[in-house]
This record gives C-alpha cells, structure tokens and sequence, in this order.
C-alpha cells in the first residue's frame, strides 16, 4: 500500500499547486472514523467533524468506499506498525523528493491532509526536520504545536465553533 498520493490523486492538494511545487499527501482518516482505533484528530469539535471534507459521507469517499477504506488501512498501519509506517513514509518522501528535484520543482507535502497528528514530534519520526529542504504544511487545532516545529514546517490555526478555536 502507497502512503502518498500526489496532487493528481486528490483534489484538495490538487488546488493548491503551482508548476513550481510538486504536492502530495498523507491522507488518513479523519477524527474517529478508522473502528477500535485512537482518534488522528485529538483536538477536533462535533462541528467540524460533522465538516470534514475527509469523512465518509463527504466527497468521492461517499461515492466509492474504497477511498475510506484505504485511508482506514493507512491509519491501521501507523496504529499497529509505527515504525514500519514511518520508514516507509521516510522513503516515499525521499523517492517523491527525487522526482521533485529532477523535474526541476520543490517537494511540497501535507502530512495531515484529513489528520491533526504532531509529525514534527519524536513519537511521530520527526518527519519534517528529516527532510529540511521539502516544505511541510498543515491546519492544527492543537495550538500548542505553533510554536514548536522546524522552519519548514507551516501550521495554519484550524478554526472551529468554540472560544479557544476563534481565538489566533
């Protein structure tokens, strides 16, 4: 199973690329939609639960199963084998940074495409201070990450229906 999707393969990354920049994505599953497992968005509110573009009832997951099923697959793999999850991560991107390069493009990766999960952290492979020269961005509603990821990587405040979640 392939991790990464590239921009062609999702429409939300689709939208934000520019010749300059090849896009892919980690596409997990949202909030608690994966059975029996931890939740990938520990942060997340009813509302945007009820939002989110990565759900079951939203999109082309609603329309064909197979999309939902296998971001369940991807989100069993990190849950079950992390740090198989992770070197194999590390070798997409290494291998998607390769084809960035020799296409003359910067590598671009969103590693929360439907998730809210602190890669940037030790218990999830650092994945963005590996890869120093690739742009990382993603939206958290953990506010407390900010302040603490690399140069590279870009979080944008996710905002929801509470007071904290209004709040810059």
């Amino acid at each position: 199973m392939r991790l990464l999707t590239d921009s062609r393969g999702n429409t939300k990354l689709h939208k934000s690329e520019l010749p300059q920049f090849r896009i892919v994505g980690l596409a997990l599953s949202p909030a608690d939609t994966a059975p029996d497992l931890p939740t990938n968005c520990s942060h997340s509110t009813a509302a945007c639960r009820s939002a989110c573009v990565g759900g079951p009832l939203v999109g082309l997951a609603l329309v064909w199963q197979s999309i939902m099923a296998g971001r369940i697959a991807k989100t069993q793999y990190l849950r079950q084998d992390r740090a198989g999850f992770i070197r194999q991560l590390v070798q997409e991107l290494a291998t998607e940074q390769r084809i960035a390069e020799r296409d003359g493009r910067r590598l671009v990766v969103r590693l929360n495409t439907y998730s809210d999960l602190p890669w940037e952290s030790g218990e999830f492979g650092e994945i963005p201070q590996q890869f120093p020269n690739v742009i990382a961005y993603d939206y958290s509603k953990r506010h407390e990450r900010r302040h603490r990821v690399p140069s590279n990587y870009h979080l944008c405040h996710s905002w929801d229906e509470t007071p904290k979640g209004q709040a810059s």
